[in-house]
């Protein structure tokens, strides 16, 4: 075996202590770290926006306010004493004035609710003329309804169905119907006409009778039949 010469151990030992501070100081490349999923992930809660309740059209607040205002001041006019009325009907005339055009409207664009929120008969028959000149007319008679169907501008498209009104005592309206009266687009030459009209607007309501209210003192002018069950 050969013996190693001092001079060449210690040039191997510096040769080997080179080599060891070279790895010692030289950058090493890590392992690149997995994250580990988390037992719970945190999420931020957003609240769900609350629609605000949009403010009623003007035009529908005032036709509530009209109609209610009237309707606040029969129940005053009715339960004041005989002699204290008559301080009440300027009132009353003011306040059916504004009513009228809003009824109006009603009769136009829900008939259904018009007929809801006509005077009733044992209210009207309480109030004076100047008052009842402003209001609604009871319409109770027989006649013929025509209805009108067409197309649009475009000679395809729909176009709203009018139907006019023809009483027996010559009188003329615009209908304005709902429910079952809708299902119909015949002529009917002899048809039970019942509603309210302000004007030449009226009301069908789609019951062919009207029923007399508990208190109502039936109208002289007509002819009382009795109908024995």
């Amino acid at each position: 075996m050969t013996l190693l010469r001092p001079a060449q151990i210690i040039t191997l030992s510096l040769s080997l202590l080179a080599v060891l501070c070279w790895w010692s100081l030289s950058p090493r490349t890590d392992a690149p770290e997995i994250a580990q999923p988390s037992q719970k992930t945190a999420i931020s809660e957003v609240p769900t926006p609350v629609a605000e309740s949009l403010p009623r059209p003007s035009t529908e607040i005032a036709s509530t306010d009209a109609v209610a205002d009237f309707d606040s001041w029969t129940q005053r006019y009715v339960s004041a004493p005989a002699e204290k009325r008559a301080v009440l009907i300027a009132e009353g005339v003011r306040l059916a004035t504004e009513r009228r055009p809003v009824f109006k409207d009603i009769i136009r664009t829900n008939p259904e609710q018009a007929l809801r929120e006509a005077v009733p008969m044992v209210v009207r028959q309480e109030l004076p003329h100047q008052v009842l000149a402003q209001l609604e007319e009871r319409v109770n008679r027989r006649g013929a309804i025509r209805v009108y169907q067409g197309v649009g501008p475009d000679n395809s498209g729909p176009a709203p169905t009018h139907r006019v009104a023809e009483l027996e005592n010559g009188k003329t309206y615009q209908a304005h119907v709902y429910g079952r009266r809708t299902e119909s687009v015949l002529w009917v030459a002899d048809a039970s006409v019942n509603g309210v009209a302000i004007d030449n607007d009226l009301a069908v309501n789609e019951n062919p009778a009207r029923v007399l209210e508990v208190g109502e003192r039936p109208d002289p002018s007509k002819v009382a039949v009795s109908i024995c069950p």
